[in-house]
């Protein structure tokens, strides 16, 4: 076993594995707990997925009522010099593949840290308008566009830590930040929140540990 943990390391990095180890574990206890890191980011897949797509989905829809329509997100006017630049990248390249210019590829297109960038302190004025169609279940008392901001930013160091394959498993504030993903899947439409957290696994993986694992 051994030998075939030492193959294994080559292909991970001796940085990258050691980096799992705590002082004085073996080299099995240090595997166990890759494979829990990897078992934490899946089983978070989920529930950033949905937060990632019902946020942007919202939105898009609350833009579009207060004003421009669907076609809103076609013009870059009413976008600051970042998110236009990220905007028109996009739309070169979906001219390259060929696909339509419409609002639905662009909303999917987009990257997450477009649609979080919109909660910017930048956009202060457009949130008074939109901000109880984005998240209508929000409490009253702190429904505000930096609230929302602080917690998607949250959000999204997560998901950019899954998706760039970092390790987690160490962030001592990793269950806040998956009951963060909750609580903005519950203020921006209960029933999806509920129906997300039916068959949200993180839970159950954080719990077990990386003894799990070995």
């Amino acid at each position: 076993m051994q030998v075939e943990i030492s193959k294994i390391i080559r292909q991970l990095s001796t940085e990258r594995f050691e980096a799992y180890r705590l002082a004085g574990e073996s080299d099995e206890q240090a595997l166990a707990r890759v494979c829990w890191n990897t078992a934490l980011s899946e089983a978070l897949y989920p529930c950033l997925q949905a937060l990632e797509v019902s946020f942007r989905n919202s939105l898009h829809q609350a833009v579009a009522k207060v004003g421009g329509g669907p076609d809103w997100i076609l013009l870059s006017g009413a976008l600051q010099p970042n998110e236009r630049e990220m905007l028109e990248k996009v739309k070169d390249d979906l001219a390259i593949r060929r696909k339509p210019l419409t609002p639905g590829y662009l909303i999917a297109e987009l990257s997450f840290g477009f649609w979080t960038s919109l909660v910017d302190v930048r956009y202060d004025k457009l949130w008074p308008k939109i901000i109880k169609e984005v998240v209508p279940a929000m409490p009253n008392a702190i429904r505000t566009r930096s609230e929302i901001s602080k917690r998607m930013n949250s959000v999204r160091l997560l998901r950019n830590a899954v998706s760039h394959h970092h390790s987690i498993w160490h962030w001592k504030d990793l269950e806040q930040r998956h009951a963060t993903i909750h609580t903005l899947l519950d203020w921006i439409e209960p029933a999806f929140g509920s129906f997300v957290r039916r068959h949200d696994r993180f839970p159950a993986v954080l719990t077990a540990g990386y003894e799990a694992y070995l």
